[in-house]
C-alpha cells in the first residue's frame, strides 16, 4: 500500500493503476479481513495509502461502505484511524 501510494502520485502512476487493477480482489478481500479482524486501523491505513488508486478505479463509494463500517463499531479509534473514516464518508459525495 504504501509504496504504491509514492508510485501513484508519479510518472509510473499509469504503470501502476494497471498492477493494482490486477489485484483488485485481493485488496478487496484484504480490506474485508481486517474489518472482519475489527483490524480498524490498519484498514483505515490501506484506504488511504490507495486513496488515488480507489478514486482513479471508480471505487470511492466501495471505500465509503468500509468507512461506514469503521465509524458504526463501538470499539475505540485512534484520531488518524477517525479521521480517514470520516474524510471517506463526508468529505466524498457522488
Amino acid at each position: 500500500g504504501d509504496q504504491a501510494d509514492i508510485a501513484l502520485e508519479g510518472a509510473a502512476q499509469h504503470d501502476w493503476v494497471i498492477r493494482l487493477n490486477a489485484d483488485t480482489g485481493n485488496l478487496r478481500a484484504a480490506v474485508r479481513h481486517l474489518l472482519d479482524q475489527h483490524d480498524w486501523e490498519r484498514a483505515a491505513h490501506l484506504a488511504w495509502s490507495l486513496f488515488i488508486y480507489w478514486w482513479v478505479a471508480g471505487l470511492l463509494g466501495e471505500v465509503r461502505g468500509w468507512m461506514d463500517t469503521v465509524l458504526s463499531t463501538t470499539d475505540p479509534l485512534d484520531d488518524r484511524t477517525r479521521a480517514i473514516a470520516l474524510y471517506f464518508t463526508q468529505a466524498i459525495s457522488f
